[in-house]
């Protein structure tokens, strides 16, 4: 058939059937990485967006305690002493 005596075909044969076994198995083999690797990612990536989602949150939590207190430090003082509005009168001597 391809000119070929028949141990010399069938160790050919023989050759191409274990290669495409082989074949197989690396093909699998890459399959089964790349899966796992996707795996891998996806973990990475949960972990780093619970990550940005605790900062984001601990950023909000420290803009709020920074906002009361500039809130409190910034409020104008209603008894005439320092940190009054201009047009709020002077306490005169007598202290009314």
């Amino acid at each position: 058939m391809y000119d070929m005596d028949d141990d010399a075909l069938r160790n050919a044969e023989n050759k191409v059937n274990q290669f495409t076994y082989e074949f197989g198995e690396f093909e699998l083999s890459l399959a089964v990485a790349i899966a796992e690797c996707k795996g891998l990612g996806y973990d990475k990536a949960q972990l780093a967006k619970k990550a940005l989602m605790d900062l984001e949150a601990a950023n909000e939590e420290a803009a709020a305690e920074v906002a009361l207190d500039y809130a409190d430090k910034s409020a104008f003082a209603e008894t005439g002493e320092t940190n009054t509005l201009c047009a709020y009168p002077e306490k005169g001597a007598d202290g009314s």
